[in-house]
């Protein structure tokens, strides 16, 4: 619902005659499915609240990129915690 208010919010054309828009995050098509497990923490990541991600992400021992370059995109730009909970060294 989100992405097709964003799409006739900014009058966007979809490729895909608005096939995709009807889907779950990372495609699903059958929304009682997971798929692409990194899109579900995207989106946790976009959309704080998103149990789903959130609870993956938990479960990931270190999932920031071995730099921190990653980190300066977060909330206060990588300083204390992420958005879903998860601590930064």
């Amino acid at each position: 619902m989100r992405r097709t208010d964003l799409v006739r919010a900014h009058e966007l054309a979809a490729m895909d005659g608005g096939a995709s828009l009807s889907t779950g995050v990372g495609g699903v098509s059958d929304l009682l499915t997971v798929k692409c497990l990194h899109a579900h923490v995207a989106h946790a990541l976009a959309r704080p609240g998103y149990v789903l991600g959130e609870t993956i992400l938990a479960e990931v021992v270190d999932p920031w990129c071995d730099d921190r370059r990653c980190a300066a995109h977060l909330p206060g730009g990588g300083a204390g915690t992420a958005g879903a909970g998860v601590a930064l060294p």
